[in-house]
């Protein structure tokens, strides 16, 4: 079992853990090469799959956008969805567990490659149940951040919170552009955002904003439980949320990004997490001048001539509502039309460096 180095950016109250430092031998370079993992056992090491082709089950029929495979031979929500192709003999998806495609470069498989590819492949999707049923009507979809939602510490200037919320609300309406969310189907979709200032060891100071989009299951039928003039149900929010936290400008802790999926790359926070860094500055550097000792956050890491609320670095992570839907994940037997399969996707489908280059642009609201 491999050592996953874990990165906190932000305690939470959605209980996400963040696992302690990991050591790297001295051999460790000061940057990764191009493609390389940074890997705390001391390889530099690039491993081709070896995977040999399984049966899997047919495709019978397309409805609505939405596939239908055969029934798989074991049981698990991947299964029970009909929408993948499982391998004969498993509970699991193609391209899923252990046939997960490794990152480029590293010997890292990427997890959640199968719902990620799904959504790719089949953006109109269905969640599929009876009609009126909870997990299939659409839930109510705020479409842009309310300044309601937005929780500012005191000393930031006006034009710093403004420029933030804009930041944050393009993110958002970034995200609410796949169609699996739009739908909103057995969830209701809202913002909030937290805004604060943020330093790095050197002591160059930033603003920083979380913005939190959480996702209730909707549960019709429930106390408090009403249907819109848009159609859309409103249900009270009950217990732990799925949802994605998008952060700005809070220094990668841990180790540094494993590799890249589709161009961006992967960090653990500590789960799988889409990581842009809109600069030169590495993450980590080596403890020791000359090279050598355990990879560190780089003291140095923001660029002080730059606008404080520019986006140096943006960190975007799915959480699940429960520890049973991230386990199912990582196993491969999460169903990609889950709510947690759906934030998953939607956390890795958008591009991010092109936000993020748009939110910097001269163009773009700005705060020194």
């Amino acid at each position: 079992m491999r050592l996953v180095v874990a990165a906190a950016i932000l305690a939470t109250g959605w209980g996400w853990a963040s696992p302690a430092l990991a050591q790297a031998p001295a051999t460790i370079p000061d940057r990764p090469q191009t493609g390389a993992a940074y890997d705390p056992y001391g390889r530099w090491e690039v491993r081709a799959p070896e995977d040999k082709p399984a049966e899997t089950t047919r495709l019978l029929r397309v409805e609505d956008g939405t596939p239908f495979y055969e029934k798989g031979d074991y049981d698990s929500p991947a299964v029970e969805s009909r929408l993948l192709p499982i391998i004969k003999g498993s509970n699991l998806p193609a391209q899923a567990g252990p046939k997960s495609p490794y990152l480029p470069g590293t010997d890292l498989r990427f997890a959640y490659h199968y719902l990620i590819d799904f959504w790719r492949s089949w953006p109109q999707a269905k969640v599929r149940g009876a009609p009126g049923e909870s997990r299939t009507a659409a839930g109510a979809v705020a479409p842009r951040l309310a300044r309601t939602s937005v929780f500012a510490d005191p000393g930031l200037p006006k034009a710093a919170v403004d420029t933030l919320f804009a930041q944050a609300d393009a993110l958002y309406q970034a995200v609410l552009k796949m169609p699996a969310l739009q739908r909103a189907q057995g969830m209701t979709l809202r913002g909030s955002v937290w805004m604060t200032r943020r330093k790095d060891i050197a002591g160059v100071e930033v603003y920083s904003f979380r913005l939190v989009i959480g996702a209730p299951a909707l549960r019709i039928g429930a106390p408090g439980a009403t249907l819109g003039s848009d159609g859309r149900w409103r249900t009270p929010d009950q217990g732990h949320n799925a949802g994605i936290a998008i952060t700005s400008n809070i220094p990668l802790r841990g180790g540094p990004a494993w590799g890249r999926y589709h161009g961006t790359q992967v960090a653990f926070l500590p789960d799988f997490a889409a990581l842009v860094v809109a600069g030169d500055r590495p993450t980590h550097v080596s403890e020791f001048r000359g090279g050598g000792g355990k990879q560190v956050e780089n003291p140095r890491f923001f660029d002080p001539a730059r606008p404080k609320t520019d986006i140096q670095i943006l960190t975007v992570e799915p959480g699940a509502s429960n520890p049973v839907d991230a386990r199912y994940a990582h196993q491969g037997s999460l169903a990609p039309d889950s709510i947690h399969g759906r934030l998953i996707a939607a956390a890795f489908l958008p591009d991010w460096r092109a936000l993020v280059d748009g939110v910097n642009s001269p163009g773009a609201p700005r705060a020194r």
